[in-house]
């Protein structure tokens, strides 16, 4: 299986596909793209994310999709649906809290069968990862304390 996201829109609904192992590295692109989109008329109605073949994510990701339903639940009052988690993406996402904050079904929503792949075009930056890592520790205390180094480090890189 080949570590990836894909994603596409159709009729003002956003899908995302997250396959194998979902790194920083991998996500990047997809933050541009998801919150671009939400900025722009008509509204998104929906917003869908099937983890069922991820096996791995790391906790920017996880901040990721807690920044993408952040703003979804801003503009519309409505959060991001996570479909079909595998039992390790959810354990990932019970292990940070995310599994009382985000929306989970296991209902068959069909995806587009065109959904592109998201390439890694540009460096990751310490911005990007401290903001993901900022959306974590706003859930808990338990989750300020994970990641209180994370954020001071990337702080500090930030600065410099």
């Amino acid at each position: 299986m080949q570590n990836s996201i894909y994603y596409t829109e159709k009729n003002n609904i956003i899908y995302i596909k997250a396959n194998g192992h979902i790194t920083a590295q991998i996500c990047f692109g997809l933050r541009q793209r998801v919150f671009e989109r939400l900025d722009i008329m008509p509204k998104i109605t929906g917003i869908y994310v099937d983890l069922s073949s991820c096996v791995y994510m790391d906790s920017t990701f996880m901040g990721l999709l807690i920044g993408f339903n952040k703003k979804f639940n801003h503009l519309d009052n409505k959060k991001l649906s996570i479909v079909h988690p595998s039992p390790e993406s959810l354990s990932h996402l019970s292990d940070l809290g995310l599994d009382e904050i985000l929306s989970y079904s296991d209902e068959d929503i069909p995806f587009p069968d065109n959904m592109e792949m998201i390439s890694q075009k540009e460096k990751i930056s310490a911005e990007f990862i401290l903001k993901a890592h900022e959306n974590l520790i706003e859930i808990s205390e338990d989750n300020r304390k994970r990641f209180k180094i994370v954020k001071e480090l990337l702080t500090k890189q930030i600065k410099k």
